[in-house]
């Protein structure tokens, strides 16, 4: 049975406001190893439901994504009221670009920014990047420095790995996500490399001609 659009987008929009609602609640208590366990429970719960509803209406089975995280380190430390308008900014944000996220407190000056698709989590890294108070966003293994803004933290940082003998951070381009072949082209190349292959293998077998003189 179709849904009329005035309900559909009811729908959305209602959804909408639960998720930023949960973002912005969960922001103000850290998170412990059992709770993060749960979290993740249920996002691959909420995974599946769609992967059922997916297939349902294409009619083939639709893989799922394995949530992600990205971690934001600020330059300074907020209070209560500062962190939760800034989590309710950044939700809405995200949301009105695609991208359902968490967000939860794990320190005086970090966040973790919890993605439903892991594929996400790239766009999160080029949007923290932009904003006036992260410092720079950790996407395991790398951290992503917001520069020039924090110029002066990331020489320091800099200078400190070096006295301590470690490897120093670099300025790193936002990072890529690695890139799909879909079906149908992963077919054509691996047919295309079986034909070369067998092309140079019927070469290899062929006797090797020599002129008389």
């Amino acid at each position: 049975m179709w849904i009329t659009r005035p309900v559909r987008v009811a729908v959305i929009i209602l959804g909408l406001l639960l998720i930023i609602q949960g973002s912005y609640l969960s922001v103000t208590a850290k998170k412990t190893a059992k709770e993060w366990a749960e979290f993740n429970r249920k996002i691959r719960e909420i995974e599946e439901e769609e992967r059922k509803e997916m297939s349902k209406t294409l009619g083939n089975d639709v893989p799922v994504e394995k949530p992600g995280m990205v971690f934001a380190n600020f330059g300074k430390q907020f209070t209560k009221q500062e962190l939760d308008k800034v989590a309710v900014r950044y939700s809405i944000q995200l949301q009105s670009a695609g991208v359902k996220v968490s967000i939860f407190e794990t320190g005086p000056s970090q966040w973790v920014v919890a993605t439903f698709r892991t594929k996400d989590t790239y766009d999160v890294v080029k949007y923290l990047r932009e904003q006036p108070e992260v410092m720079k966003a950790t996407l395991e293994p790398n951290d992503y420095w917001n520069l020039p803004r924090y110029q002066k933290e990331f020489d320091a940082e800099v200078a400190e790995k070096l006295r301590k003998g470690e490897k120093p951070p670099e300025n790193l381009p936002n990072p890529e996500p690695p890139v799909q072949i879909d079906e149908a082209t992963r077919k054509r190349l691996t047919e295309e490399l079986i034909a070369q292959f067998q092309r140079d293998q019927a070469a290899k077998q062929q006797p090797e001609v020599r002129a008389e003189l």
